[in-house]
């Protein structure tokens, strides 16, 4: 994804994109260092074989949007648009707690990366997270030109009013 690529380059990194299979292989063989993944991929993927080190800095919100054709959808009748909509908003809610379990209230996660899977886990400060948004300022701002202001605008909203 070129924004990622972008933000781990304003912050010094050489990044490049491998599907997740060449990742591991090219982190067990030392080709790489590091990797950009959620925290819930840790333990069903068995990513401390291949790292010792996890940061949490908050970087991103990571929308997951759930689509249907409109073909398909103008095809179902009322009941099973009904149907789909209530097994849609359970399949997002859960999606959506995958991919902020460790990072919201719950610390099960962490907890078990550092008890049960020997990873150093590193929380950083409100003066470490301030440097990182220094270094990817420009970014910031390219994307949102890209994206759209008023996009970004509104998806930060929602992340502040969430807090």
């Amino acid at each position: 994804m070129p924004i990622f690529r972008d933000t781990f380059a304003a912050l010094g990194a050489n990044p490049v994109s491998l599907s997740f299979d060449e990742a591991q292989a090219a982190l067990k063989e030392g080709r790489v260092d590091g990797q950009e993944n959620p925290v819930a991929f840790f333990v069903p993927y068995k990513l401390w074989e291949v790292h010792k080190y996890v940061t949490l800095w908050h970087y991103a919100i990571d929308p997951l949007i759930l689509a249907v054709n409109a073909k398909t959808w103008l095809s179902l009748g009322p009941e099973d648009r009904t149907i789909l909509r209530k097994v849609g908003d359970e399949v997002m809610a859960e999606q959506k707690k995958e991919a902020r379990d460790g990072l919201e209230d719950s610390t099960r996660v962490v907890d078990n990366l550092q008890k049960i899977y020997g990873m150093d886990v590193v929380h950083l400060s409100p003066a470490e997270v301030e440097a990182f948004r220094d270094k990817t300022r420009p970014v910031y701002a390219k994307w949102s030109k890209e994206i759209g202001v008023e996009l970004v605008r509104s998806a930060e909203k929602i992340v502040q009013d969430t807090k």
